[in-house]
């Protein structure tokens, strides 16, 4: 019964959150963009069936997927040394002087 009494609760509290939000809503649907790709993301959405990352819309759009314009989201460790990121920056590289 308690069960049930706090589950009574919790929907009478998102009852009033929504209501309360709904006031907060605008009155029309804003104009969507007029980018003639607009609807064709928004139908690569609409038929995911899960989590969707940009790599997915450019596939869904036709696009090429070039491993050059294809960016892992995390850099290792390894590759940070390998781009040289490790090295510190020598503000004096541009003007001929060299670091000690």
């Amino acid at each position: 019964m308690r069960k049930a009494e706090t589950h009574l609760e919790h929907l009478a509290i998102t009852r009033t959150t929504v209501t309360s939000l709904a006031d907060r809503l605008p009155a029309a649907a804003p104009d969507l963009p007029e980018h003639p790709d607009y609807p064709r993301i928004l139908a690569a959405f609409n038929h995911a069936t899960g989590p969707i990352r940009a790599k997915d819309v450019c596939q869904a759009l036709g696009h090429e997927m070039l491993p050059k314009n294809v960016r892992s989201p995390s850099r290792t460790p390894s590759t940070a040394y390998q781009l040289r990121w490790h090295k510190p920056h020598n503000p004096c590289s541009g003007f001929g002087v060299k670091a000690r």
